[in-house]
């Protein structure tokens, strides 16, 4: 099966990028890139943003581009083959509009029960500073719910990256 949900897609100084899920080379669910010069007539070559196998699981991809030109693809990713990582935040960068992408860990999530999830990306047109929006669920006594984190992510540093609960009260009220 190819192009799975969801997509994203941004438009920048003319072109226009995607990114989805696919399970084309036989990931559960890898994260793939493309991008359109003639306002989506036509696609360049789909390009896996995340390395397989190790990334087998990717959820919500988003994409962005900054004021430089550099495309960023955030995701969340359940579970990495061949370790114990799980509900992880990874973000992919590429310089040359898709071509290639290097990927890091920008979020260490908890492996044994909380999803760091639904992935949101924007660049800013003014600093060029990334700002993710993720969801956690949580429980709180028999409230189960979602709480709201921002990122404010620094292209020139990821080690850099600060992380704010959105939300004032834990789950309470949250849809799930």
């Amino acid at each position: 099966v190819t192009g799975m949900h969801p997509v994203s897609i941004v438009e920048k100084n003319g072109m226009l990028h995607a990114v989805w899920l696919d399970e084309r080379d036989g990931a559960f669910r890898g994260v793939y890139y493309a991008n359109s010069v003639d306002q989506g007539v036509s696609w360049s070559a789909n390009r896996r943003v995340a390395p397989y196998p190790a990334v087998d699981w990717a959820n919500e991809p988003s994409v962005a581009v900054d004021n430089t030109g550099t495309v960023w693809v955030l995701y969340h990713v359940y579970y990495e083959s061949g370790s114990n990582k799980s509900n992880d935040i990874f973000l992919s960068k590429s310089i040359d509009n898709g071509i290639t992408f290097e990927t890091f860990r920008i979020f260490d999530g908890n492996n044994n029960d909380s999803d760091h999830w639904r992935t949101r990306l924007v660049a800013s047109e003014s600093t060029g500073m990334l700002y993710a929006m993720i969801q956690d669920y949580a429980t709180v006594g028999a409230d189960e719910g979602m709480d709201l984190y921002i990122g404010r992510i620094d292209p020139t540093d990821l080690s850099l990256s600060q992380w704010a609960e959105v939300t004032d009260t834990p789950a309470t009220g949250r849809i799930h």
